[in-house]
Order: structure tokens, then sequence, then C-alpha cells
């Protein structure tokens, strides 16, 4: 038998050393669910782990196995051996596998000593765990689930494989992590709390500018509505004849000339798909890949940063999916978005939510509607009223308590009675309820268990809208946003 103390000596562990490991094992026992983090965690940062015990990387490999466990036996770091740190609430954070696109979970239901795998969907009490920093990006990990401590145990196998059962931390409990870049979309390139606004490409009685005429508190404009196509799946983009006559011609080099304007001020520009009448179908494989490929040659003309997902007639969550994950290969880095219908997100079973699972590596921001709506049932399972901040604040936790992280939720709100049918709330209340979703101030009579610091932002429908009233919801709210920690 291998033993702890007899492996990897020259790491230099001292009585010293392990006196102050097992000091940091007893206060981190202190503050599992107290809400406060022990060190600060790279919440939204793509990692690899290091395991001390073996001096090699920890893999979450399925081409062994579906239930394959974690095991720390890897020379170099690929995609098995990337995992994103995300945020859990209350200190705690989860690891999403990005080879996998599933939580790691320590889920001793399924046995004493059974391994951590990277196969849930969702976090909850098993997928949690307390990142505790002994400086020098050496970390332990304790459980939440047993409030023991991760190990990579050479006892097991000398594959080292990760199980949650030591009682005490010491070599075989210590990893090295180091940051491989940022997950979740093209967030490396978006600031922590955003707006994204929608630029319609039509006329309907508000107002109608060039994309030029953005304000640059809008940090994403999304341009409302890529056309479909004869082609099952495939988009295309022409402006609008009424459009191009209210602004007094705009023809495709002054479309163009205006998204790299908005990029030369720092802002995003997307190509949204749906609509209330939009008429597309993905629900082939091929049709997948002629939305794939369409939409990548219209990013590449004109210069769009991503898309954003809009469909309200009913969605195919396994071929839409597939057409967003063959975009992301096409263009890596890119943005995408969704606008479900509250309805399309209330579980995980809901067509949206569940589209925003699978494809939760590659997603950027899910906006809900929360208009046009009437009422709703919240997280804490009573019902609210659109109108409301309660509305939006007990929407937005079904997300995150879902498995969204918290910075790919942001709240959907209408700039102007007249933009939609129902559930417009003054701009101040918007702000009000981000307050209350990151820092637990200004709420309702609906108060979350838990707050969000990295909750994404705010969208608006629309950017035309908000300038009948000289762009009052973006000024409020982006000053909201500013304030936020």
């Amino acid at each position: 038998m291998i033993t702890e103390s007899h492996h990897n000596d020259n790491r230099g562990y001292t009585r010293q050393h392990r006196f102050l490991l097992n000091l940091c094992w007893f206060f981190s026992l202190l503050i599992v669910g107290s809400g406060l983090a022990f060190a600060a965690a790279p919440i939204g940062k793509v990692i690899s782990l290091k395991a001390d015990a073996t001096n090699l990387f920890v893999s979450a490999d399925q081409n062994l196995g579906s239930t394959a466990p974690l095991v720390g036996d890897r020379t170099v770091v690929s995609t098995w051996e990337e995992f994103q740190v995300v945020d859990a609430g209350g200190g705690l954070i989860a690891l999403l596998s990005v080879g996998t696109g599933k939580y790691v979970s320590a889920d001793q239901n399924l046995g004493v000593n059974a391994p951590l795998v990277a196969d849930r969907a969702v976090f909850n009490t098993w997928e949690k765990f307390q990142w505790i920093d002994l400086g020098n990006n050496q970390i332990h990990l304790l459980s939440v689930g047993n409030g023991k401590f991760v190990s990579a145990d050479l006892n097991i196998a000398s594959t080292a494989p990760l199980n949650a059962n030591r009682t005490g931390a010491s070599t075989w409990e210590t990893f090295v992590w180091a940051s491989v870049g940022v997950g979740g979309g093209n967030s490396g390139g978006l600031p922590k709390h955003l707006l994204l606004g929608y630029w319609q490409n039509f006329t309907n009685g508000s107002t109608c500018p060039r994309l030029s005429a953005v304000p640059t508190s809008y940090t994403i404009a999304a341009v409302a509505f890529a056309n479909s196509t004869s082609t099952p799946g495939a988009v295309g983009y022409t402006t609008d004849s009424g459009l191009d006559a209210c602004i007094g011609g705009y023809n495709d080099a002054q479309f163009t000339s205006d998204i790299n304007a908005l990029h030369s001020r720092g802002q995003k520009v997307i190509l949204s798909v749906g609509g209330a009448s939009g008429g597309l179908v993905i629900n082939s494989p091929s049709s997948a890949t002629n939305f794939a490929n369409s939409a990548h040659s219209l990013m590449t003309r004109f210069g769009f940063d991503g898309v954003d997902i809009d469909l309200e007639s009913g969605i195919d969550v396994t071929n839409l999916a597939s057409a967003l994950q063959q975009l992301a290969a096409l263009s890596p880095g890119l943005i995408i978005t969704m606008a479900p219908q509250t309805t399309d997100v209330a579980n995980t079973s809901s067509p949206y939510f569940a589209l925003a699972l699978r494809i939760q590596n590659i997603l950027t921001m899910v906006n809900t509607q929360y208009y046009n709506s009437g009422t709703m049932f919240g997280c804490d399972g009573n019902i609210y009223t659109e109108g409301t901040e309660d509305f939006a604040t007990s929407q937005a936790c079904i997300l995150i308590q879902g498995g969204l992280r918290p910075d790919q939720v942001g709240l959907g709100l209408p700039a102007t009675p007249a933009a939609a049918g129902g559930g417009h709330v003054d701009p101040s209340v918007v702000v009000n309820a981000l307050d209350c979703l990151t820092e637990g101030r200004n709420c309702g009579a609906f108060r979350p268990s838990t707050t969000w610091p990295t909750l994404r932002g705010a969208m608006t429908w629309s950017i035309n809208w908000d300038g009948t009233t000289n762009f009052n919801f973006a000024n409020t709210v982006k000053a909201g946003l500013n304030a936020l920690p």
C-alpha cells in the first residue's frame, strides 16, 4: 500500500506545513454553508487541475465510459482536462467539465467511496465544493455533500481516481490549478455586467435609427431579425424595405460600415433569429448544418459577433443544439444569447431550458422575456404577476437554481409600455431587481435565499422603442449595472 506520508516526500511537507493544512481544514468546516468564501475562487475561468499525488492533470475522459471517474493521470491538458469554475452561491463552487458539458458530482448515494464523475446536467448539493486556497495556486476541494476532502487516491488505482472521502487534507488532497481560458461563450470580450438591446429591422411606430446611432450604453445590439430562406434551416439577411425608406436609404455597405463603427466603440453586434412571426425551423441534422453554415457566412460577410435565438413557435432541442455547436466550431468565441418566453424556461425540462443546459459551455446569456406573460410561479413556489420587480427576480432564480451560471442570466423587460402587450416596469424597477439578485438590497416581497454578484445584466425590447423616450431605459439601467459589484 502506498501511503501519503511516504509519497512524493521531496515536496517538503513539514510538520508545521501539515499543521497549517489541517488548520485550513478546520476553518473550512466552520464556514461551509455560512455563505462566506475561504478564498476567492476564479469564477468563470476555465482551469486545469494537477493532482499533487501524481503531478499529473485531472481528466474527465468519457471515452473510457459514460460514468468514467475523474483521474489524475494525464501529462497534457486538452478538452477532457478543462473545467469551468461556476459560482454555486453562498461562497461555493461547481466544476463544469468542458469535455462533457456536465458538472462534476461526488454523489455518495452511489456508494460510500463512489468516485467523482462529470455526468450531472445541473448542480445540487453533491456537485458543490468549498474552494480552499493554500497559496501558490494550490487548493483543497471540500465536498459539500459529505463534508469530506477530495483525494487523488493512489491506493485505489495507479490512475489516482478522485474521491471525496477524506476527513483531513494532505498531499493527495492537494491540487494545483492553472487558468486556460474563460468559458461560457465570448465572455472574455464582454464586461462583467452588460445591457443588450434589440435593433428592429422593421418599422412599427417606434423610431428607425441607423445601427450606428445605437448609444454606447448598449453593450450588445441584436439585429432583429434574420430571414428564413428556401433552404431548410438556412438564414439570410436583408434590410427591411420599410426601414430603408424611413432611414432614407440603407444599403449593405452602409449597414456593414455601421457594424464596424459599433466595434470601434467596443460594442458587439449579433444577429437575432426568430421573432413572433419568424418561420425558421431546425428539425433535422441537415437543417442544423444549413443553419450553421449560413449563419457563419453572414457573420463573415457583415461582421456579426454571434447569434441570438428568439424562436417562439417551438424548438427541436437536439437539432438546434447541434446547429449552435456546429456554428461555434466554425466561429470560435462567438456570442450566443437567447430570449425565451417565461413558459419556455419554467423548469429544466422546458425546451429552452433544456437547450441552454445542453450548450452551456458555449452559451453567453439567456434573457427571459419577463413580459407578455401574465402570472407565473417563482422559484419559491409562489405566484407572481408580470409588471413587478418580484416577477423578474423570482423567475430569474429558477434559471440559476436549475443549473445556469449567474453570469449567463439576464432580465428581459420592454423599454416602454408601447413595446409590449404587458409587463412594462419603470427602468428604476429593473435596477432594483438587479440590486436584489446581486446584493440582496432593494428587494420587493420576494427575496432570494442567496445573492449572485456575477449576474450578467439586462435586455430590452427594443432600442427603437427606447429611442422614443430619449433612451431612458438604457441610461437608467446602464447606470445601475455600472454600480453593481
